[in-house]
């Protein structure tokens, strides 16, 4: 005749004595009944770690490890503001893929920012734009030239350059993602919003 046991739900993998031998109770159809939930539950015995097929624990080790890059993407901040003279500035703000960046130099279809008056005036908006996004960080600076990392939520980060050109009293940029191949229209979506408030700002 079965042996009975009196069992606290949920157990953590509790093992019990079975005829002289440690090992895990016998549930019925591998669940045991849940009486504070009202359902049935899988066994601690099913839910073992040791006991985990290839696939789970591959899936396992993927959400872990994504979950460590994320993890190490949001505690990585950009520095205080480096200020250099006025030749140190990128010459070219070609995007090297376009899957994860936009510029407004190579038909992206997003104009460059345009503004009235001097280069300082110039830059004195944009900056005044820039302080209006929480998520953005100016990391290094020139006269003509701000280098920015902007932030998303989830911890991922993107590079924004942005380039002045004093004569046509423009402001050319290029926006690219940091990390990974595809950035899902992201810096796209960020540039046209920055460009319609640039814009509302002069």
């Amino acid at each position: 005749m079965a042996r009975q046991f009196e069992i606290q739900w949920p157990p953590l993998a509790r093992r019990h004595r079975i005829n002289g031998e440690l090992g895990y109770p016998r549930w019925r159809n591998g669940h045991a009944p849940d009486a504070k939930y009202g359902k049935h539950m899988t066994s601690p015995r099913m839910n073992h770690p040791a006991i985990l097929s290839p696939s789970a624990r591959l899936m396992s080790t993927r959400m872990l490890l994504l979950a460590l890059l994320l993890a190490a993407c949001s505690v990585q901040e950009a520095g205080p503001e480096i200020r250099l003279g006025p030749e140190a500035h990128p010459a070219d703000l070609r995007c090297p893929r376009s899957s994860n960046c936009v510029n407004s130099l190579e038909g992206s279809g997003l104009p460059a920012l345009r503004y009235a008056g001097s280069a300082a005036q110039g830059m004195a908006l944009l900056r005044t734009t820039l302080a209006s996004h929480p998520e953005a960080t100016i990391v290094r600076s020139s006269p003509l030239w701000l280098e920015v990392i902007f932030t998303t939520p989830l911890g991922f980060r993107d590079q924004v350059d942005f380039v002045l050109d004093a004569e046509s009293g423009q402001i050319n940029f290029r926006s690219q993602s940091l990390l990974g191949r595809y950035d899902f229209g992201k810096n796209r979506a960020r540039m046209t919003a920055f460009s319609v408030r640039f814009g509302s700002a002069r």
